[in-house]
């Protein structure tokens, strides 16, 4: 009895290292197939290939040089600062790092995605042979793969490296529910969901529709040990709880770029909804259809005579093709214009081609099961055939150029492809390592590869768009400054310096859609212009610091606190932005909504206060920090339910009334007084809101205070007033006087706004001195005198703090939602240091991925606590439902 086991056993192994040894065998054919047709092109070119291969190589660079832990990372580069988690996908340049010990970043990034590839089509082949049990048919489908142009779409034509990476996770996904299905062991079920987990963190967009929708409809529909569909949905679910608890930090990118962010736009680009017959002529190969329908005819036919096929065997992968073919149909329909626009039908081209295979390998498997004989010789017909299918139509893989300007912008950039020097292409005098100011330019062809070579940020990202209020901020630096269409230039000229100040913009490439003539040819913002030896069609200016800020801008100008929502603080902005109130006059700080939550201590740190759509009714601290000298500017008009009565002493009046007028500002008078000098009412905008009344909050003349004084009145109403309280000065309106401004874009009501922030809009003579060092992105040291405050103009983000010798100093959101620091104290010898150690969000998503991977690693290897848990955990929750049940039933007997 035992000789009959220990030779089974035998068996058994020399079975399984046969099996090996085909295995490797086989993957060592494909993988030099491979090599001869696409690899060697791809490593061995004497230039990068795909169109986007610069904005992946930015982050490897990136990564290369600083490698923090996920949660504490700070990208500073592209769209004002963000962090790792919630911003670009990062895993895969995590996963680079071994090979960063040994090759630059373009040798790291391309041998990486080479292998990710290799690994793409064993994976395949893994799961061909599961499914068709036919090495030979493995063989062959996988060597479709290879062939197919589609499958080197994300890398060699799109260029879309950290996309490209994640290709080999679906089929190995797909193998593990197999095998699930075969085995009928849950750990199979999550050795997919961690596959599934990791391939969200790599790239969580690409992996919802290629990879974690599709394998859900497969588990979906295969004949598994549960019968009850009850209990297969529950076991998807399952499947998909996992999946995206460990990639939850990944998740978390699409769900900010779903609700915040820019890069849903409609698609205005055929390629987007997909040109056909001719996208699929171009990228799929003709084996595929060929194979595919030859295999149904005869699973068909055997079926018709036989009747003993399996041929629902199949639906499975047909499910998941259902997926890629929605996809494009609603696409070509223009259903899905924002998600085609990101990711066209053509870059899952070579998921979907992977499903009619493996359709084709389930028509096999029926097929074998009835004419095992037959199908050996059908096997090795099949791959003679296609063999030499492909010796007479040799595959051509498409290989695209990068979106660069100029195009051949890597040979002054890569040192692997380096002919030229850089100074060829970018002037000597900019200092491209200069890390505390902005490059801006409107050319995406050297964004792309700017931050490659430069530590100096763009103010445009090539990817990872910006969120919520920054996106609308750089549109309004677009607007501003390319060819505005304002007829007032004095307009035009100051809302681009103020924009250029609050991005801390020091430097401007111009070679598509240029700033105004009005900024470009004034020698008081224009330090110095020219080009490059090589580009003279491109010129290269540098601004003045005497009228633009940089990045981390240590100042002792006037803060000046918003009161009030996101829209009100928005109108606020741009109404100081069309008369150039920059951070040189004062910085603008966003607070608190509610006018009671504002302590006086806090208070006394500012000069002025705007309370604009502001919530609250208690206004003793802002009454208290006019009458010690400062600016309160309180706006009614915004209100939905302004005040009517009892609104005490910070009011320049005791009662305030309703008031609709339609029109122009005929009948309306104007005292006096510095806020209305050289202010012409025949300027302003008509009162009329989109055909309708404007609304105003108004007071009649006789109820105004005995320190107020009139600024406007509409016959008897008083719609504007100002007065003295105390030591300081408070300055009422009633006509919601920033949005009409803003909405009908007028110069003349946005300078009477001005005058009434005059005195704190102030220069500030005393010049801080001050030392900026950045070596590493999240940590900045401030050295210097006579300083109370520091600009900090990057994306403000919870994570970071502030220290003065070890006292922590408070981060408010300030300008266009960049970050102020108040300083209590201007003194010599000041030290402070801003360090990112990661948001609460940050952490949170990131332990949350990090704990559920540890659970289901343990899982894997031992389960069986995990089922005595369990088991326990249901019968004490049964035994608890139980008692309640019997309570209630002998209550209700009673």
């Amino acid at each position: 009895m035992n000789n009959i086991f220990f030779i089974t056993t035998l068996k058994h192994i020399a079975i399984k290292i046969f099996n090996l040894l085909i295995f490797i065998a086989f993957s060592a054919i494909l993988i030099y197939i491979w090599w001869i047709l696409a690899g060697k092109t791809y490593l061995q070119s004497q230039q990068p290939m795909g169109g986007d291969y610069f904005n992946a190589l930015t982050y490897v660079n990136f990564f290369y040089n600083h490698l923090p832990l996920p949660p504490t990372g700070w990208i500073p580069f592209w769209n004002e600062g963000s962090s790792i988690i919630g911003g670009y996908p990062w895993l895969s340049f995590y996963l680079m790092k071994p090979l960063m010990a040994f090759f630059d970043p373009a040798s790291t990034m391309e041998i990486f995605a080479s292998a990710s590839i290799v690994a793409f089509f064993v994976a395949c082949f893994l799961l061909f042979q599961q499914i068709s049990k036919n090495w030979l048919i493995a063989f062959t489908l996988t060597l479709i793969i290879i062939v197919t142009r589609a499958t080197y779409y994300p890398l060699m034509t799109g260029g879309f490296v950290v996309s490209a990476t994640i290709q080999w996770y679906l089929p190995l996904v797909l193998f593990f529910l197999y095998k699930f299905q075969e085995k009928a062991s849950p750990k199979y079920l999550v050795a997919a969901s961690i596959l599934g987990g990791f391939s969200l963190l790599q790239h969580a967009p690409t992996s919802l529709l290629t990879i974690i929708a599709p394998s859900a409809l497969v588990l979906l529909a295969l004949p598994v040990y549960q019968k009850n569909l009850k209990n297969k949905i529950l076991t998807v679910v399952w499947f998909l709880a996992l999946a995206s608890a460990i990639g939850l930090a990944g998740i978390y990118t699409v769900i900010l770029q779903n609700f915040l962010g820019s890069g849903g736009d409609a698609c205005q680009s055929p390629e987007c909804w997909g040109i056909y017959p001719k996208h699929l002529i171009v990228w799929m190969s003709f084996l595929t259809p060929i194979i595919l329908i030859a295999f149904s005819v005869l699973a068909i036919s055997i079926k018709l005579f036989k009747r003993k096929t399996q041929m629902l065997s199949f639906l499975p992968a047909f499910m998941g093709f259902i997926v890629f073919f929605a996809y494009a149909l609603l696409a070509n329909l223009h259903l899905i214009n924002g998600a085609a626009n990101v990711m066209f039908p053509t870059r899952i081209f070579w998921a979907a081609n992977l499903f009619l295979l493996l359709i084709t390998a389930h028509l096999f498997r029926s097929v074998n099961k009835v004419l095992p004989k037959i199908t050996m010789l059908i096997s090795i017909m099949t791959t003679v055939v296609v063999g030499y299918a492909i010796l007479v139509y040799p595959p051509n893989i498409h290989k695209d150029v990068i979106n660069i300007d100029p195009v051949d912008s890597y040979k002054f950039t890569i040192d692997k492809y380096k002919t030229s020097e850089l100074n060829e292409i970018v002037p000597e005098w900019i200092p491209i390592h200069e890390v505390n100011w902005r490059l801006d330019t409107f050319n995406p062809g050297i964004v792309q590869w700017w931050n490659y070579i430069a530590k100096m940020p763009s103010t445009r990202g090539y990817s990872a768009h910006p969120l919520g209020t920054h996106r609308d901020w750089q549109y309004l630096l677009q607007y501003s400054t390319r060819n505005p269409i304002v007829e007032n230039e004095e307009l035009v000229k100051n809302r681009a310096l103020f924009l250029l100040d609050a991005f801390g913009i020091g430097y401007y490439e111009g070679s598509i859609a240029p700033y105004p003539q009005s900024i470009l040819s004034d020698p008081q913002i224009v330090l110095k212009n020219g080009h490059s030896d090589m580009r003279r069609d491109v010129i290269w200016y540098q601004f003045s610091p005497d009228v633009i800020s940089p990045i981390v801008s240590p100042n002792n100008s006037n803060t000046v606190l918003f009161i009030g929502d996101d829209k009100g603080y928005d109108s606020f902005i741009r109404t100081i932005a069309m008369t150039n109130i920059n951070s040189f006059k004062f910085i603008p700080v966003k607070g608190p909504q509610d006018i009671g939550a504002v302590s006086q201590k806090e208070l006394s740190t500012f000069k002025a206060v705007i309370c604009y759509r502001f919530k609250g009714t208690n206004w003793s601290n802002i009454t208290s920090f006019a009458k010690n000298g400062g600016l309160v500017f309180i706006e009614t008009g915004s209100l939905d339910n302004p005040p009517k009565s009892n609104l005490g002493d910070i009011f320049p009046t005791n009662n305030l009334s309703d008031l609709e007028v339609q029109g122009s500002w005929s009948n309306t008078d104007s005292e006096r007084s510095p806020i209305t000098e050289n202010i012409n009412l025949n300027k302003f905008s008509p009162l009329i809101f989109e055909g309708n009344p404007w609304k105003l909050s108004a007071s009649k003349i006789s109820n105004l205070k005995p320190w107020a004084k009139l600024i406007l009145r509409k016959g008897n109403n008083v719609i504007m007033a100002y007065g003295e309280l105390g030591n300081g000065q408070i300055i009422w309106s009633g006509m919601n006087l920033m949005y009409h401004t803003v909405r009908n874009d007028n110069y003349e009501e946005a300078k009477m706004f001005g005058n009434m922030l005059s005195s704190v809009a102030v220069k500030n003579t005393t010049e801080p001195d001050f030392k900026i060092q950045r070596t590493n992105p999240r940590i900045i040291n401030i050295t210097g005198n006579n300083f109370n405050g520091i600009y900090f103009k990057e994306n403000y983000d919870s994570g970071w703090s502030a220290k003065e010798n070890g006292q922590k100093l408070k981060i408010y959101k300030a300008g266009l939602d960049f970050m102020y620091i108040v300083i209590p104290q201007a003194k010599q010898n000041q030290n402070i240091t801003l360090s990112y150690n990661g948001s609460l969000t940050n952490w949170l998503f990131f332990l949350m991925s990090l704990f559920s991977l540890i659970l289901a690693l343990l899982y894997t290897m031992i389960p069986h606590p995990f089922h005595s848990i369990k088991r326990h955990a249901h019968h004490h929750i049964k035994q608890k439902i139980g008692k309640k049940l019997t309570t209630w039933w002998q209550r209700e007997e009673e």
